[in-house]
């Protein structure tokens, strides 16, 4: 099992270094936010991918030097592989890997045709320190090529789950505000 620990709670963001310490990859997103890069090693590193955020127009992904395609039509998730969210699978050599929520804090890849996971993603709950256990965890036997596309896809759903729970906060903290003034 490999073990990889990011640095930061903002996936957007941040180094996902090896259990020496060597970052092992780097994700980082322009000012704007439109554009998120993940590369092999550091900042200077090889482009694995790059993410483009649209807007109200379908986000892009582009491997290294290929065309980019919409996300979407990589990485299908959500009901029916419509709209973002858990399930979500891509397919690497004629086989499909799907994520899955696990537990509350713990997400998994599986292989189509295996009741085990390959790769589990594990966040501290909100209460612990926002870098603290941050790690995820990949099986040896996995291939580097694959590898890559775990750490790919994993930064898009952990962007759309983030988005997710902001939204959520928000939607919450307006409606306690709007109690509160009617109360």
């Amino acid at each position: 099992m490999t073990i990889f620990e990011l640095t930061s709670s903002d996936i957007q963001n941040c180094s996902v270094l090896l259990e020496n310490r060597q970052t092992r990859y780097t994700v980082e997103t322009n000012k704007p936010g439109n554009h998120t890069f993940i590369r092999e090693g550091g900042k200077e590193g090889k482009c694995l991918a790059t993410i483009g955020r649209h807007g109200l127009k379908a986000d892009t992904i582009q491997f290294g030097e290929n065309q980019p395609v919409s996300v979407g039509s990589w990485l299908k998730s959500g009901f029916l592989g419509l709209g973002r969210g858990l399930p979500a699978s891509f397919s690497h050599n004629g086989r499909k890997y799907t994520w899955k929520d696990v537990d509350k804090d713990t997400i998994a890849v599986f292989a189509s045709d295996s009741p085990q996971p390959i790769a589990t993603y594990h966040k501290p709950p909100p209460y612990r320190l926002a870098k603290e256990g941050i790690t995820l965890s990949i099986h040896s036997h996995v291939e580097e090529s694959l590898r890559n596309l775990i750490i790919i896809s994993l930064v898009d759903i952990e962007y759309s789950r983030q988005g997710k729970a902001m939204e959520q906060e928000r939607d919450y903290t307006a409606a306690a505000t709007y109690a509160s003034l009617r109360g």
